[in-house]
């Protein structure tokens, strides 16, 4: 008996622990951003797509759109919907010169407690070419260099939470074998001990 309720608990608890690794693996989207052309001129409009940023309910803020720097100059904002999704359209700044930039989404979140930060998986960001460069130009991207630092703490957010949640998933399927094996070890215990009738009444 002590063996069953063992082997169902391992196996409960591990059925559980893959159910919460999944949920918290589908909570690892970072934000993304699309635009409608990854090339423009100065003063023309881009239509922005994105997905992934925090909700209402999860205490998000609107989304703002920066020029070349999460410090930039602020192009336009957006509400993401109930699903995280915005949609908007920009215009490339008047001055804009020829060569590789940069379109970054920020957002932050406001806790319960009233504390501002960060949301998950942000500055979200795109490249867009102005004018038409050659090799040489386009290999200076310098507003992506701007952006990199703001990432850091986000991409390494990231690869924390999928690291611990494979260790949570193998702990789990872990469980779940134990408790299997030992359901299966007691039923083939069972099955080779001899019923009450034939102990008492051996065959001659």
């Amino acid at each position: 008996m002590k063996s069953r309720r063992l082997s169902t608990t391992l196996f409960l608890a591990g059925v559980l622990m893959a159910l919460g690794s999944m949920v918290a693996w589908a909570c690892t989207n970072l934000a993304t951003l699309n635009l409608s052309s990854s090339q423009s001129a100065a003063g023309e409009g881009i239509d922005v797509t994105g997905s992934s940023f925090a909700t209402a309910a999860r205490g998000g803020q609107g989304v703002e759109f920066h020029w070349d720097a999460v410090d930039g100059p602020v192009l336009a904002t957006a509400t993401p919907d109930a699903t995280g999704a915005i949609a908007t359209s920009i215009t490339i700044p008047g001055d804009a010169q020829p060569g590789y930039h940069v379109l970054i989404a920020t957002q932050n979140v406001v806790s319960e407690e009233g504390e501002v930060s960060a949301a998950y998986g942000t500055p979200a960001r795109a490249s867009v070419l102005i004018g038409n460069v050659n090799a040489a130009d386009a290999a200076q991207q310098p507003s992506a260099a701007d952006a990199a630092p703001a990432t850091v703490s986000a991409e390494t957010a990231s690869t924390g939470l999928i690291a611990a949640t494979a260790l949570l998933a193998l702990l789990g399927i872990g469980l779940f074998g134990a408790g299997l094996g030992l359901f299966v070890r007691e039923v083939r215990r069972r099955g080779a001990v001899p019923a009450p009738a034939e102990r008492e009444n051996p065959q001659a």
